[in-house]
């Protein structure tokens, strides 16, 4: 029965010492050399956010502006259909202690 089995593979096992001694990869890349003419200005992050209002959307991103409207018109068709249909329609809604 074992000879119609297939041998095991021998496992190679490193050393835990063989993982310390690989260099990092941000030790491994030289530094890099900026021109001397070259200024590093930090970043502003006084300002605050605008805020502008969801009903003006001309002033928004075109892609965001375009989900925004799409939204709107969802959330529209979903209020239609809760006027059609109230739920007051279908009895009193239970307590929670009815629930359980």
């Amino acid at each position: 029965m074992q000879e119609a089995l297939p041998a095991e593979k021998s496992r190679f096992v490193r050393p835990v010492a063989a993982h310390t001694h690989r260099p990092r990869p941000h030790t491994a890349r030289p530094p890099r050399i900026l021109p001397t003419d070259a200024m590093i200005l930090p970043l502003h992050r006084n300002t605050r956010p605008k805020i502008t209002s969801l009903n003006q959307t001309q002033t928004l991103n075109p892609g965001f502006a375009h989900y925004l409207t799409d939204w709107k018109k969802e959330v529209a068709r979903c209020e239609h259909i809760i006027r059609q249909n109230p739920l007051s329609l279908y009895g009193a809604v239970p307590t929670q202690e009815q629930v359980f």
